[in-house]
């Protein structure tokens, strides 16, 4: 996902997205 140029993360077994240039919190299904 780095295309989106953001942050991946997994919490409590989903994987969000954290976008850097609006802080959009994304939950990746």
């Amino acid at each position: 996902y780095v295309k989106y140029s953001g942050t991946e993360l997994s919490l409590d077994g989903k994987d969000y997205l954290i976008m850097r240039e609006s802080d959009i919190y994304a939950v990746l299904n």
